[in-house]
């Protein structure tokens, strides 16, 4: 078998040539289905003492021993030369579990194989599950400090790579401050923040409180009441508006003058036009349009009141596609 294409690079023949192989031989020596696959990978330094070593093909293994990653300058500006964490240091209780895979990736990628050992990298190795007893993760892996803060000399188990995937077949638990007490057994005295973080550079400013979906439902189920009953004051002043429209635009009253000169020549003071003035034309014209507005003023507001029963069936019933809340994430 043999294998070509965008999976594949030069990376093979030449470190075959250096073993003196044959085209036939070098054909065998392509990895596929089985068969072996030479090729340089990166070398792990390794202390003389302190570590236990499982070592994989292409650049994967698991180490134990104590915590270290990354390289780091002694304050003289002196290099550790078996990188930095607490393990270099010479710190008690910072063991550590490193399960890695595709060491030194950054340099492998681009064909360029580290010619001397390298120590572990959290920014140039493809992915690792990190267990440690004691170290200073943020700063470790580069992590923002949301509104946990920049934590120092704790515990700490991290998964990287380019893609992390957590699944479980019957339920996946995120929880904080289970125990009463942390790995240095001190007290734990508050329930301790979880952040979801997108992005980096994110301080405390920049992060929000998810919202606890059932007082948030609640919240605008009030809300949406409330609309209603401001639509219900409104209603009643309309109407009371509507009456008064009503009475303005047909108004009379008793006039002097009228009545003067029908009980002259008539002897009596309705003898002319009733003794009363006549109705004034602009009033009549304003109250027209009054009473019209009123109704169209008055079939918005039961179609306001329709719309928001509408919303509260759309977005605050759990059997609606559009219910605000997720049915399977909760957060507290």
């Amino acid at each position: 078998m043999s294998l070509s294409g965008p999976l594949r690079d030069r990376r093979l023949i030449d470190s075959t040539k250096d073993l003196n192989l044959n085209k036939e031989d070098i054909l065998y020596y392509q990895g596929v289905d089985g068969d072996p696959n030479y090729h340089n990978v990166p070398k792990l330094k390794k202390p003389s003492f302190g570590e236990a070593h499982l070592d994989g093909v292409y650049g994967s293994g698991i180490r134990v021993g104590p915590d270290r990653m990354n390289e780091r300058s002694t304050p003289s500006g002196e290099e550790y030369v078996y990188g930095g964490g607490y393990g270099g240091q010479g710190a008690f209780g910072c063991s550590a579990v490193d399960i890695y895979a595709g060491l030194a990736s950054h340099h492998t990628a681009g064909g360029k194989v580290p010619k001397y050992p390298v120590n572990p990298s959290a920014k140039k190795d493809a992915a690792r599950i990190y267990v440690s007893a004691m170290c200073d993760v943020d700063d470790m892996f580069g992590l923002p400090d949301g509104n946990i803060g920049n934590i120092k000399g704790k515990s700490a188990v991290v998964m990287k790579a380019d893609h992390v995937r957590i699944e479980g077949r019957e339920g996946v638990k995120i929880c904080s401050g289970v125990d009463v007490k942390n790995s240095k057994k001190k007290d734990i005295r508050s329930v301790p923040f979880i952040n979801l973080i997108a992005g980096g550079n994110v301080g405390e400013r920049a992060m929000h409180p998810i919202p606890k979906g059932n007082n948030l439902l609640a919240a605008l189920d009030d809300i949406v009441d409330n609309i209603n009953e401001l639509g219900s004051i409104v209603d009643n002043f309309l109407m009371f508006q509507h009456k008064f429209n009503t009475v303005l635009m047909s108004h009379q009253h008793p006039s002097p003058v009228g009545m003067s000169v029908g009980t002259l020549g008539a002897g009596s003071p309705t003898a002319l036009c009733g003794g009363q003035t006549l109705v004034s034309f602009d009033c009549a014209v304003g109250g027209f349009d009054a009473l019209v507005n009123a109704l169209s003023c008055k079939k918005d507001m039961m179609m306001h009141v329709m719309r928001n029963s509408g919303l509260k069936t759309q977005r605050l019933k759990r059997f609606s596609s559009n219910f605000i809340n997720s049915r399977q994430v909760y957060t507290s």
